[in-house]
């Protein structure tokens, strides 16, 4: 502290010792200016004599340049109790300044002031401008006046809310968000692989169990085909012998396999067909045999796989 500063605490001294407070927060604020070490501010916060204390903080304050700008900064962290105090210390030392410089070193000292503030404004308005675009974009409008702080702080805190980092520096909690990202994403598309090799293995089995089938169903279909074929034979032979004993079976079968070559069947159960009657005429003892074959009865049971209940029958007459 310079001499007239000094002279201000010790006019002031009955205030500082019984008055002021000097709280944790005050000290705190004291070290955060540098004006004082942790351990001394510890050894401060020991003291239950506010008296002492108080004395003690001035005391360090007095070796230390700024002193008396940064006890009065400190005390107005209590300021509903220390400010009427800080108020008068600050109009003591204006007025001693007054006092021991003339009005002439009062000007220049004051004009030197202006000019350390004016630099100081300058400084932050370029540091706001130069912010400004590094928030909210190049294009985007600069007021004079506001200096976008507002237009900032709001698109600050939307960023902070964004990447749901309240901790690390801005760019390292985006950092933290696009690792979080990357990895969620990754995860996603490995899952989504897997589900689809999965859904592939499974229409390929089902493609198989397909193809099993349709081959099945072609086999049977050819069984069900011989078995008709072998049926309708058989019973053209047995009606053959039974119209004619005196027909051996090699006849017979000469005859049934005329009647399959001619593509006939025989009638169906359900009713008397209509269809063309095709007719065989025999010599012999019998003047005349006739067998009618219905052609859509056995082409029916073939194509369409009828069970056997509905196996078509043959009929035939006689003539004497």
């Amino acid at each position: 502290m310079d001499p007239v500063e000094i002279r201000t605490l010790k006019i002031h001294s009955k205030d500082i010792k019984n008055n002021v407070m000097v709280s944790a927060f005050v000290l705190q604020k004291l070290q955060y200016k540098g004006m004082i070490t942790k351990e001394e501010r510890e050894i401060l916060k020991k003291k239950s004599d506010s008296t002492e204390k108080n004395l003690k903080v001035v005391e360090i304050l007095k070796m230390k340049e700024g002193g008396f700008q940064a006890f009065t900064a400190a005390l107005l962290a209590e300021k509903l109790n220390n400010e009427p105090y800080v108020t008068k210390m600050k109009k003591t030392l204006k007025d001693l300044n007054s006092k021991l410089l003339g009005p002439g070193q009062c000007n220049q000292k004051n004009q030197n002031n202006d000019q350390h503030l004016e630099q100081k404004i300058k400084k932050i308005n370029a540091y706001l401008k130069k912010m400004s675009k590094l928030v909210l974009g190049e294009d985007a409008p600069f007021n004079e006046e506001t200096m976008n702080a507002e237009e900032v702080i709001n698109e600050l805190e939307q960023t902070r809310k964004i990447v749901n980092r309240k901790v690390l520096p801005l760019h390292k909690s985006c950092e933290a968000g696009k690792i979080k990202f990357e990895k969620e994403k990754t995860d996603l598309t490995s899952k989504y692989e897997k589900k689809l090799n999965k859904l592939e293995q499974s229409m390929e089995g089902q493609k198989k169990k397909i193809a099993s089938l349709e081959e099945k169903i072609e086999k049977d279909k050819e069984d069900q085909r011989k078995k008709i074929d072998e049926l309708v034979d058989q019973k053209v032979k047995a009606r053959l012998r039974r119209v004619d004993p005196r027909i051996t079976d090699s006849e017979s079968e000469d005859e049934s396999s005329k009647a399959t070559d001619c593509n006939t069947s025989t009638e169906d159960l359900h009713g008397t067909s209509t269809d063309k009657n095709i007719q065989f005429n025999f010599g012999g003892p019998v003047q005349g045999l006739y067998v009618q074959i219905s052609e859509r009865g056995i082409n029916n049971m073939k194509q369409n796989k009828r069970p056997l209940g509905h196996m078509a029958h043959m009929s035939s007459t006689s003539k004497k």
